[in-house]
């Protein structure tokens, strides 16, 4: 099974975290992000593309 992991995503998780320590800013970071990238995709009337990198799942 192969998974699929938005890469700008994790990136934003990590540097919030790090920055902050709590996971539940970190969290709203990456929610406020994916917003931001579907409501940009709605407005262009294009679909939401993933930055994937493969992950493979044990």
């Amino acid at each position: 099974m192969t998974l699929k992991k938005d890469v700008s995503l994790l990136e934003k998780f990590d540097k919030v975290y790090k920055s902050s320590g709590s996971k539940q800013k970190a969290i709203v970071g990456v929610a406020r992000k994916l917003m931001t990238k579907i409501f940009a995709a709605i407005q262009k009337e294009k679909d939401y593309r993933i930055n994937v990198r493969a992950v493979s799942a044990a």
